[in-house]
């Protein structure tokens, strides 16, 4: 459980930093998301400390940050995953209150902590635009031979919005 978490935050941590990269034009969300990564690595090195304990495992990987084509998709993978993470060190906490009353307290404490970084998230998300793409398509890239992608012929579909048929 302990190692499942550890590796959870250790991905948030990074997932927050390479999200923090996109919002360039925006220092104050950036700075915000920034926060956030130290504070997922800070839960993490919490967790790695609880985690040097006899009998405990560490994990096995961390698995990679997730990404979004806009920063809107980001913030909402973010803000899922902190979601996530509260619930789930809520249920872990209670199940294993009796044995580890040490490791519940942590883990509540984190729950805690989850539900304002959940807020931070939510503010961000509320003042993003969701339509703004910073990525091009897959179809918008260079050509291989060095030229500018191919712009299809919008003709028809100006000639009928504006009533004409088209040819």
């Amino acid at each position: 459980m302990l190692a499942d978490a550890y590796a959870r935050e250790a991905r948030l941590a990074r997932q927050l930093q390479l999200h923090a990269e996109h919002f360039g034009r925006y220092p104050d969300k950036r700075a915000r998301l920034l926060e956030l990564a130290a504070r997922a690595d800070g839960y993490a090195r919490r967790l790695a400390a609880a985690l040097d304990r006899p009998g405990a495992a560490p994990p096995p990987a961390i698995p990679r940050p997730h990404d979004g084509r806009t920063n809107w998709e980001r913030l909402r993978i973010d803000f899922e995953e902190v979601s996530a993470a509260a619930e789930t060190y809520l249920g872990d906490a209670y199940a294993i209150e009796p044995e580890h009353p040490e490791i519940a307290e942590l883990l509540l404490a984190l729950h805690g902590q989850k539900a304002t970084d959940r807020e931070t998230l939510g503010w961000l998300l509320a003042r993003s635009d969701r339509a703004v793409l910073d990525r091009p398509d897959d179809d918008s890239s260079p050509r291989a031979d060095g030229e500018p992608p191919e712009v299809p012929d919008t003709t028809p579909y100006t000639a009928s919005f504006y009533g004409a048929a088209p040819d």
